[in-house]
């Protein structure tokens, strides 16, 4: 039996072929998937074409995504702290496309998005000063 997902029975195989389609990492082509899934090639087609199977598919992809947010944001920030500029430029534009929704989440928290032109130059100098002041308290060259 499978699992019922929005009207749809998906077997464990269909879940398991949405699951490996959502994995940013997997880099299989159709044959070797059908071949570790044990059908055909024509069947993962098949598949495709069902009604809410692109659907699922991609609730799924973007769950897995959201799910490794926290990761990459650590990851990067990481980066922004070494000093890597693109780093930096990444971590401030994500800021100021999520700064308005975050700022719904949490009142207090400031909204990068209602700054000027100047006022995040002037910010991200800021913080690329920080930076290097925080490079050059641990020692970093």
């Amino acid at each position: 039996m499978g699992k019922e997902k929005a009207g749809c029975k998906w077997t464990k195989k269909q879940l398991r072929f949405m699951q490996m389609l959502a994995d940013p990492l997997l880099e299989k082509k159709d044959e070797d998937i059908a071949a570790e899934l044990n059908v055909k090639p024509e069947t993962l087609l098949k598949w495709r074409r069902l009604p809410g199977f692109q659907r699922m598919a991609k609730k799924l992809a973007e769950e897995y995504l959201g799910n490794g947010w926290p990761a990459m944001l650590k990851a990067l920030s990481g980066k922004a702290k070494e000093g890597n500029v693109q780093a930096i430029k990444l971590l401030m534009d994500y800021a100021e496309r999520h700064g308005k929704s975050l700022q719904k989440e949490h009142d207090e928290q400031f909204d990068i998005g209602a700054l000027t032109e100047e006022e995040r130059r002037k910010l991200q100098s800021a913080i690329i000063s920080r930076i290097g002041t925080l490079k050059g308290l641990s020692g970093e060259a």
